[in-house]
């Protein structure tokens, strides 16, 4: 379990000591591909406002809600004694909500427990961030 405020170290090794024929696939779909694979970035956003209220539910300017999520990773080949690794080598996660206070203190517990459930290295910055 992932503790709020853990700071984990990377690369966060996923798969140890790759066999011949995974290291081979790795170089095959990641390390000759036309563009880089291993490198992974999105971004959700779900806003509350008047110009959409018709398919948001605004209704009032103190009813609008927001989040944000924004991420970026890296996966590479990680060197260790015997064999490569793959790890994730570079992360960025950028998390941010506004709606009543209640409501973020219930999702942000929701959102650190999905973490928490997944596995996924995290560190947390400020009150309601990641």
């Amino acid at each position: 379990m992932i503790l709020q405020g853990e700071i984990v170290d990377i690369p966060y090794i996923l798969i140890d000591q790759l066999t011949l024929d995974q290291q081979q696939v790795w170089k095959t779909y990641f390390g000759d591909a036309d563009r880089p694979r291993y490198i992974e970035e999105g971004i959700w956003r779900r806003t509350q406002e008047k110009a959409t209220a018709d398919q948001s539910g605004w209704m009032a300017a103190d009813d609008a809600r927001r989040r944000i999520i924004h991420y970026r990773y890296r996966y590479g080949l990680v060197p260790t004694a015997a064999a490569p690794a793959i790890g994730l080598t570079d992360l960025y996660l950028y998390h941010s909500a506004a709606a009543p206070a209640d409501e973020i203190d219930a999702h942000h517990a929701a959102l650190w427990d999905s973490l928490a459930t997944g596995g996924l290295p995290v560190a947390s910055y400020g009150h309601v961030g990641i």
